[in-house]
Formats: C-alpha cells, sequence, structure tokens
C-alpha cells in the first residue's frame, strides 16, 4: 500500500482519480519514463529532468514511497531498454536498400 493519508499533502485534485490498493510500481513515473525517451530520446539530459520532477513531486506529495517511484524508473527503463534492442534486430534482419 502506498502512504497513509496522513502523510498525503492537499492540493486541487482534478481529471479521473481511481483508488487502488497497490501502489507499486508507480504507473504516473512508469509512464513519463516511456514519454520521456520515447519522445524527449535525443536530448536524454532534458528526459532526465522531466522522469526526476514527476519522482520528486510523486514522493513530496505523498502519493508514493520512494521505492514506488524507483521501481516504475526501473520498469520504464527496462521497456525502453527492451524496445532498442528490438529495433536494432528489426534493422539487420531487414536491411534497408
Amino acid at each position: 500500500p502506498g502512504p497513509p493519508r496522513e502523510l498525503h499533502r492537499h492540493v486541487f485534485a482534478f481529471g479521473l482519480h481511481a483508488n487502488t490498493p497497490y501502489s507499486f510500481p508507480s504507473g504516473h513515473t512508469l509512464r513519463t519514463t516511456l514519454l520521456a525517451g520515447i519522445g524527449l530520446g535525443r536530448t536524454r539530459w532534458l528526459a532526465g529532468v522531466a522522469i526526476l520532477a514527476m519522482m520528486t513531486a510523486l514522493v513530496y506529495l505523498g502519493d508514493h514511497w520512494m521505492s514506488d517511484v524507483l521501481g516504475g524508473l526501473a520498469l520504464g527503463w527496462a521497456a525502453l531498454e527492451a524496445r532498442e534492442l528490438l529495433t536494432r534486430a528489426r534493422s539487420r534482419s531487414y536491411p534497408r536498400g
């Protein structure tokens, strides 16, 4: 389970929110890692800043433990690496030209 309600900081909540009993891994961090890794792939430092900002905000607001956001980061990073391996293998199998 995630942090108790006593540790949450009150902010304006907007959008859809579904309460779940689990918080590991952080889906917010996972999605941010995937989107930043794909969309900002050429500027890796900017992708890193975006991911770090999301992780910091989630822990600061009390929505996730540090282990939750690190788990989301690890899972997102593994997915990006798998994507890169598949892309390289596909390009070797089907050369252009």
